[in-house]
Order: structure tokens, then sequence, then C-alpha cells
């Protein structure tokens, strides 16, 4: 049987979001699978709980199911950034915003929130309602959000230094693909990558 696509998957989460919206689910997108702290390159429904526990503490109903429309289902326990947002959307929005480049958090463009079942970043999502209606009540937090979405984007201008310049390496991992760029999707999973004067520092977010 061929491996269900990226879509197929959440369209399946989308019909099964009733049995996926069990006490501490805040979060379930297409993604793959993680066995023993490694990606086994599998597709998967990946679900996010707040704190995951062992299942012999769980309740029967408190139990997700192994798998999904024939697609296994990978339980991860939130990261901070992912707890703060579904509790304070807009303290969320801001420490995103404001965090290093290299320390911000994923986004998926297939994550749906918990029990609604709508896109998390779609404006109908109770948590992007959250967020405007904490932006009207908090005008202060609102203005920082603002003034950096409107931050200019400075060009690189290197006087006295090397110019930045993708590596034969950067390439191939790339699979021939455009050299300098600074974002890729190598089966699924988003990578990032710095080429500064031959040092490389390379961050992943799997699955």
């Amino acid at each position: 049987m061929a491996e269900k696509s990226e879509r197929e998957i959440d369209h399946t989460i989308t019909r099964n979001i009733p049995r996926l919206a069990k006490y501490g689910v805040l979060t379930v997108r297409p993604g793959y699978e993680i066995t023993g702290h490694q990606l086994t390159g599998r597709r998967a429904v990946v679900t996010t709980v707040h704190t995951k526990k062992p299942l012999a503490e769980l309740a029967p109903s408190e139990k997700l199911p192994d798998r999904i429309g024939g697609v296994p289902v990978d339980v991860r326990e939130a990261r901070p950034y992912q707890r703060l947002r579904a509790a304070d959307p807009l303290a969320a929005e801001l420490s995103q915003r404001y965090s290093r480049p290299e320390d911000a958090e994923p986004e998926w463009p297939l994550e749906r929130e918990v029990p609604s079942g709508k896109l998390i970043n779609s404006a109908g999502s109770h948590t992007q309602m959250r967020l405007a209606a904490q932006a009207k009540e908090q005008p202060a937090a609102a203005s920082a959000l603002a003034t950096h979405q409107q931050k200019p984007t400075l060009p690189y201008d290197p006087k006295g230094c090397p110019p930045l310049v993708a590596g034969a390496g950067d390439r191939e991992r790339h699979g021939g693909g455009e050299p300098g760029c600074r974002t890729c999707h190598a089966q699924g999973v988003p990578r990032r990558h710095q080429d500064l004067a031959g040092r490389r520092h390379v961050r992943l977010h799997v699955g």
C-alpha cells in the first residue's frame, strides 16, 4: 500500500478530530514518526500533548489510538512555546517574534488546534481569535508586535568581510537546489543553515 501524502493525512485528521480530542492534546498535524528518539522516515499523525505520561498512568478515555486510517499516531510533549501559545497566544507571539532567528519555533502549515480542528494559523481558529481579542485589551503589547512586523530588512553589504557563499556541501544537501538558499525541506524536515566565513551552524526541526 502506498504511503499517504501530507494532504491525505490532513484529511484523515479532520475526519477523526473527535478521536484525537483527548484531555491534554493541544494540536495535531501531519508529520513523521519518531521511535527511540530516531526519525523513522514514515509519515504519521503527530499529536502534541501538554504533558506526556506513561500509558499505565492514563485512563482508557485519555489514551490516543495507535493508528488512524492506517497512519501511525505519534505523541509528542509540547515545547514551552506551544504550552504558552495555548494559554496566552499574545505572549507566545511576542516571544516568537522577538526571539533570535535560530531559536524561533517552526511553523507547520497543516497544524490544527484541538478540539476545534481548525488550522491554528487561520483567522477562524480559537487561537487567532484569542490573539486578536488580547491585542485589543493590551494595546502596548499589540504595538510592540506591530513594531516588530514593520521592522525593515537590511541588505547584507560586506565591507572588508568574506561574502556569504554556499559551498558544494550546501548544494549537495539541497539536492542540486539554489545555492545560498536559507531554508529547505528535505523529506518534510524543515532545515536552516548558515554559512559564514567557512563556519557552518545547522539546526534541524524534525518530524
